[in-house]
C-alpha cells in the first residue's frame, strides 16, 4: 500500500493511528540526529557570518527539515516546510 503525507503528518491521521505517526517521526528524529551538515551547508553559513561582518543582512531560505543549516552555524533561516518537532505530549489517551 502507498503511504502518503495524508496517512502521516496531520492531526487526522494521528487521530485515527497515532501509533504509526509516532512511529514515523521518531524514525525521522532518529535519522537526523545522525546526520552532520556537508560542505555546502557550511559554506552557507561562513557566506551568512562574512556578509554579516560587512553589515549586510543574508536569510536563508529553505524546504529542508533537518536542521543541517542550522548545525551549520546559519542563524537567518526559514525554513518553509516547517520542523520536525521534539516529541510531546498531545493530552490524548492512547
Amino acid at each position: 500500500m502507498f503511504t502518503t503525507y495524508l496517512d502521516l503528518a496531520t492531526p487526522l491521521a494521528f487521530s485515527h493511528n497515532p501509533s504509526r505517526v509516532w512511529e514515523f517521526y521518531h524514525y525521522r528524529r532518529e535519522v537526523m540526529v545522525s546526520k552532520e551538515p556537508n560542505a555546502g551547508h557550511r559554506a552557507i553559513a561562513e557566506c551568512e557570518a562574512r556578509l554579516g561582518k560587512q553589515g549586510r543582512r543574508v536569510m536563508v531560505i529553505t524546504q529542508n527539515i533537518d536542521e543541517l543549516h542550522r548545525k551549520a552555524g546559519t542563524k537567518n533561516l526559514l525554513e518553509i516546510h516547517g520542523e520536525v518537532p521534539p516529541a510531546s505530549c498531545s493530552g490524548n489517551q492512547l
